[in-house]
Order: structure tokens, then C-alpha cells, then sequence
């Protein structure tokens, strides 16, 4: 299953990539108390779409993932994700019990 199922993913990584996500990612970081489990979740979305993300934000992403609460196995999914994301339009496959999760799309393997 999927973390989020959008009808075109294109559609999804178009918007997150024009601003939506960069301002949504901002907004998180800088409240008085940074939401960082939220900001995993608003990380983990858009790389399972492609979306395109500021290196900032996945510097925190990496710096932040392992404090959020996480059990064992999303942290090793995380982990693995952010060492795989290569921010070029190309979806993470998430995986979870030895399965990938990935849209129908063909772009959506990371080679």
C-alpha cells in the first residue's frame, strides 16, 4: 500500500514542485515548535511522488528522522529512502516487509 495514492502522480509532483512544497516544508521548520514528525511525513510523501526537494529540507530530513518516533522498521525505511532519493522526478519505492510500493507509473523505479 501506499503512503498516499494520487490519481497522477505527475499531477501531485507538478504542484508540490511550483512552491507547494518548499512553503509547506518552511512553515513546519520555522513554528515555534518544529513539527517534525509532520515534516517526515510531508518529506516521505514527496519523494514517493518525485516531487523535487530543497537540499535543505532533506538535510533535515536526515538529521531529524531518527528523533520522531519512529518504530524500528519506518526508520529503516526512512533511512533507506533518503539514501536512495536522488531528487530528479524519479518516485521512491517504498518498501515494507521485503515489498516495493510504488505507483503503476514506468518511471517509478530508482535504478
Amino acid at each position: 500500500m501506499l503512503l498516499y495514492q494520487p490519481a497522477h502522480f505527475g499531477q501531485a509532483r507538478k504542484s508540490l514542485d511550483a512552491g507547494l512544497l518548499s512553503a509547506t516544508f518552511d512553515r513546519l521548520v520555522s513554528e515555534d515548535e518544529p513539527q517534525k514528525y509532520m515534516i517526515i511525513v510531508l518529506g516521505a510523501l514527496a519523494m514517493q511522488v518525485g516531487a523535487e526537494m530543497d537540499a535543505r529540507h532533506l538535510h533535515i530530513m536526515r538529521s531529524i528522522y531518527q528523533t520522531v518516533g519512529l518504530r524500528d522498521d519506518g526508520m529503516e525505511t526512512m533511512k533507506w529512502g533518503l539514501d536512495r532519493y536522488g531528487n530528479h522526478g524519479k518516485p521512491v519505492p517504498w518498501h515494507a516487509g521485503g515489498e516495493l510500493f510504488s505507483p503503476d507509473e514506468p518511471d517509478a523505479n530508482i535504478q
